[in-house]
């Protein structure tokens, strides 16, 4: 619904009685006017003021209704410009349409009445042409300002993921128990820095291995299976186990690797410490 005295409508005509009829008529609709008796002035009110509507005449002295046409569709072609016209003049009518006219009213107006319901249905249309772009450009405005927020959060999340992982491998690397992650599989998932030395590989040769302290470390398979069921149920384990290859015995902790949801169990983690190591002997 438009708010009638809140919507302004600038009239250009320099015949006085015609302005001045309009202007009355269309106040007692509720609307405000503004009036001008050439273009110029027009033009002059229609910068200061920003009316909804226009409505001109086209034959006027300084500067006539098509100059004045041309700068407004140039610096506000939202701006519906109704023209007045003589009932002879179609080519003048024709011409300002092609210009950028939204309407035309002959004169001399006989009926007030049709000459405001061509102005409130220009009015609407312009409200429902523009309301629903400028409608559809701020909800795309708000989702790419969303979209925006959502990757610069994304990547302020990959910033801290990679720092936390700088920082979990300086830290890992730092000790000297024999430290690695395994999976489902058995597979090493990574290791530290103490556990590539101790079996004489680059942390990047072992990685996808199988872990031999998870499947041979047992007295058998059947170990190494159930070692592997009570860490995925959840269940810490510690035990001595003897690598033949390094002829040495190791104590270790067996605890459930979490994925990032913090509730399901996608491996587990070793943390081995050589108590015996019979080629000292």
């Amino acid at each position: 619904m438009l708010e009638n005295a809140e919507t302004k409508i600038l009239i250009a005509e320099d015949d006085e009685y015609l302005r001045k009829s309009v202007a009355k008529f269309i106040k007692q609709k509720g609307y405000e006017t503004l009036e001008a008796r050439n273009g110029e002035e027009a033009l002059s009110l229609f910068r200061k003021n920003r009316p909804a509507l226009i409505l001109t005449d086209l034959r006027m002295p300084v500067m006539d209704g098509f100059d004045l046409l041309e700068e407004i569709v140039m610096e506000s072609p939202k701006t519906p410009v109704i023209i007045f016209s003589g009932v002879g003049a179609k080519e003048d009518i024709i011409n300002a349409l092609r210009s950028g006219a939204w309407d035309y009213i002959t004169k001399p107006i006989e009926n007030i009445e049709f000459l405001m319901n061509r102005i409130e249905r220009a009015l609407m249309q312009a409200q429902m042409t523009y309301g629903y772009n400028e409608t559809m450009e701020n909800a795309l405005r708000k989702a790419n300002n969303a979209l925006k927020k959502e990757l610069e959060a994304k990547q302020r999340l990959e910033k801290m993921i990679i720092h936390a992982k700088r920082e979990w491998e300086r830290t890992v690397d730092s000790l000297t128990e024999q430290i690695a992650l395994i999976d489902r599989r058995h597979c090493l998932v990574r290791v530290n820095k103490a556990m590539a030395a101790m079996l004489g590989k680059g942390p990047s040769e072992i990685v996808g291995r199988t872990c031999y302290l998870s499947t041979q470390g047992f007295s058998d398979q059947d170990a190494a299976r159930r070692n592997m069921e009570a860490l995925l149920a959840g269940v810490s384990q510690k035990g001595i186990f003897y690598d033949e290859r390094l002829q040495a015995e190791f104590e270790v902790n067996m605890t459930p690797y979490l994925d990032v949801d913090e509730k399901t169990v996608v491996g587990g983690v070793y943390i081995a410490r050589a108590v015996s190591d019979r080629r000292q002997g």
